[in-house]
């Protein structure tokens, strides 16, 4: 916010939106437009114009690629021989999250069908660090076998129940989303739920905010977790009040 005001907006042109919500509002348009066919939940009021109403309020957690960087760290750690991925090198340390981030998380498609021992080509680079063959670590990289079959695909469910709305969709967005592999993996263990995938998922975040601040708040109301309370009013105090502000309160009888 502080660099956009830097850039010569104006605070009162400034509007904010939770990143589910610019999510949910590009790849429903991106969608449309050929044929319908924290995580926060949406009822969808109308198609044309697009309106929705959030029915469950966000937990706050850690989400999509967040939990698999963490299990990836954890794969290595859980190797033979292998040290706690935070007391790497750190430039060892930071080559291998990107290469994974960049290259495998969202690129992974191994299938059911594959055999669990089958080699996916991935070789992750892991400089500085001793040969261990035990492993598969030579020369630096670290091959890979099937680093990404387990990955967590949890669905909402319980929120969608708990909001009065039962689950119909699932939007898949953001870099992770775009993964075929995580798409494959939530339509087999959801059938009866639709599974959207839009094009071009990555960047559904900055496109909804640009959809937003063309078309208008499109999201007509949303649930808060929590909420600060404002004190209207208090017992009347002869010796800090004027007389003026004394009046009677329905609500207490007083």
């Amino acid at each position: 916010m502080k660099i956009a005001i830097g850039s010569g907006i104006t605070e009162n042109q400034l509007s904010l939106l939770s990143k589910p919500e610019a999510a949910a509002l590009y790849s429903l348009r991106a969608i449309q437009s050929n044929t319908i066919k924290d995580l926060l939940l949406y009822h969808v009021q109308d198609l044309s114009p697009l309106r929705l109403k959030g029915v469950v309020e966000g937990s706050g957690d850690g989400c999509g690629s967040i939990i698999l960087d963490e299990h990836f760290e954890q794969f290595l750690e859980n190797l033979p021989g292998f040290q706690a991925f935070e007391l790497l090198p750190e430039h060892t340390g930071n080559a291998a999250l990107q290469y994974w981030q960049d290259s495998i998380e969202p690129r992974y498609t191994r299938t059911d069908q594959e055999d669990d021992q089958d080699d996916v080509g991935w070789e992750l680079p892991l400089l500085g660090l001793p040969n261990q063959p035990l492993i598969g670590l030579e020369g630096g990289f670290l091959q890979l076998s099937d680093a990404a079959s387990n990955m967590p695909c949890a669905t909402p469910g319980e929120k969608g129940q708990d909001g009065g709305h039962p689950l119909k969709a699932i939007l898949l967005v953001s870099g992770l989303g775009g993964c075929e592999y995580l798409n494959h993996r939530l339509c087999k263990a959801n059938p009866k739920i639709t599974i959207l995938q839009p094009p071009d998922a990555w960047q559904a975040l900055v496109s909804g905010a640009v959809l937003r601040g063309l078309e208008g708040n499109l999201v007509q109301s949303c649930l808060a977790r929590c909420h600060y309370g404002i004190n209207i009013q208090e017992d009347y105090d002869a010796a800090r009040h004027g007389g003026l502000k004394k009046h009677w309160c329905e609500y207490k009888q007083c």
